[in-house]
């Protein structure tokens, strides 16, 4: 081969035609893939974008109906969206199951608040959590209810979990237990009425240790 400093014009022509012979259509065809690849990309981001337009307008038209307190009309924008398993759905989901609960359909309410907790967003997954929580509390379960409390030592909702083991406790009259439950919360979160529950909690065992 020709040293690069040493072709004349002509010599560097003839190498690129050469090359070109060579590669050139694998090249073009590569350009075409690779057009071709940023074309469908686009095209997939214009469906994504459309597809979420129209899941978050399902969601609305769900949450309008919810504020009405229509089940029935929510139930047709809550069966499109759980065709598309997305977050959206996760949310749509987790506000459906605080209105089955409302009316009583508990089946429904527990389904729901499975898929919300297998969310991909850890808030939405939590919030189904929390609210799972607070239904088994409300049906009686309380036992069910402080598991599902403690897996929620470490979320967003830690302070309210802890301050719902601490009501669960003192209900199951297992005081010292509340108690502390409810000095953990006081820790995650200061507030004048768990302060006045812990002081309570606390005059109380006093009078029974006496």
């Amino acid at each position: 081969m020709i040293p690069t400093t040493d072709r004349t014009d002509e010599e560097t022509v003839e190498l690129i035609r050469e090359w070109l012979q060579q590669y050139g259509l694998t090249i073009i065809a590569g350009l075409v893939l690779g057009l071709g690849a940023i074309g469908g990309y686009r095209y997939w981001q214009n469906q994504q974008e459309t597809q979420r337009l129209n899941e978050s307008a399902q969601l609305d038209t769900l949450l309008q109906a919810l504020e009405k307190n229509d089940l029935q009309a929510a139930a047709a924008p809550y069966d499109a969206l759980l065709k598309e398993s997305s977050d959206i759905t996760a949310l749509a989901a987790l506000n459906m199951a605080s209105a089955y609960q409302k009316a009583d359909k508990k089946e429904d309410a527990q389904t729901a608040l499975k898929l919300a907790a297998a969310s991909p967003d850890p808030l939405v997954a939590q919030s189904a959590r929390w609210q799972q929580a607070l239904f088994q509390v409300e049906n009686g379960d309380y036992d069910a209810a402080l598991q599902s409390a403690d897996a929620l030592k470490n979320s967003a909702y830690a302070p309210q979990a802890a301050a719902l083991q601490g009501l669960i406790l003192e209900k199951q009259n297992k005081l010292p237990e509340a108690l502390q439950a409810w000095q953990r919360s006081q820790e995650l979160a200061p507030s004048p009425a768990t302060a006045a529950e812990i002081n309570a909690l606390q005059a109380h065992l006093a009078v029974k240790e006496n």
